[in-house]
């Protein structure tokens, strides 16, 4: 059952039938009176775990979908990423973007686990489906704020306001591995791993250049054949790595 998203910040709380109602009586119709149909609508908005119901109760409507681009997810609950694949094949015509994601309860300076957490959101979200990636704040201050209700996180970037310093953390670097050679246009290319040592991902940009992108989540050194249509090579990985391959 599709739980409402009640939080102790600024928040609207929606059943899927009332967001589903609201868009296709009230905002879609709206938006086209104004001459505003371009902008995209993304319903939900929240969680993974609960993703494939609230697509389900939006784009089964057909008056409702019309209005709805697609569908915003996040990864608070867990992986779930079946359920990304399953809007995916049910609604083939409809995208799904992750809106938000951030690490929790302060800054977590230096913490390399942190950047694993987002490349391994990215390249699971990205391989089940997921068309744009959007992290909650690239940059907040030495408190992982500021916060009205000292909902207080960690980013990409801390501003250190005492000091006068800006710290870059190991998300940073992790998320440049998509966001520096990941071109606009790029589409998605199959690629395929042998062990789950390995979490990987590939896209072709529009020059026709391929971009591979490895994360090695083991504690071990490790050497993998890389095999692109005829040709091939073997890369070494340092453990709790991760690296970028341009073909």
């Amino acid at each position: 059952m599709s739980q409402s998203a009640k939080q102790v910040w600024d928040s609207c709380i929606y059943s899927a039938e009332e967001e589903r109602d609201f868009v296709r009586d009230y905002l879609g119709p709206t938006l086209h009176e104004q001459g505003l149909q371009h902008i995209k609508l993304v319903c939900w908005d929240h969680n993974r775990a609960e993703a494939y119901d609230r697509a389900q109760k939006m784009f089964d409507d057909k008056l409702a979908s019309q209005y709805v681009y697609g569908i915003g997810i996040h990864w608070y609950m867990g992986d779930n990423y079946q359920n990304l694949k399953l809007i995916n094949d049910v609604y083939p015509d409809k995208k799904i973007w992750f809106t938000e994601g951030r690490q929790e309860n302060g800054p977590h300076l230096g913490d390399w686990n942190v950047g694993e957490r987002y490349a391994h959101s990215m390249i699971n979200d990205i391989n089940h489906n997921t068309s744009a990636w959007c992290d909650w704040n690239l940059f907040l201050d030495e408190t992982g704020g500021p916060n009205h209700v000292n909902n207080l996180c960690s980013a990409p970037i801390i501003a250190d306001t005492v000091n006068d310093e800006v710290i870059i953390n190991p998300s940073y670097y992790y998320f440049g591995h998509f966001s520096k050679f990941i071109e606009k246009g790029a589409k998605r290319i199959a690629v395929c791993t042998t062990t789950d040592n390995i979490e990987a991902t590939g896209f072709i940009n529009p020059n026709g250049e391929k971009v591979i992108i490895v994360c090695n989540n083991s504690e071990n050194h490790l050497t993998y054949a890389l095999h692109n249509i005829d040709k091939g090579c073997y890369i070494s990985m340092l453990p709790r790595s991760i690296q970028t391959i341009i073909v």
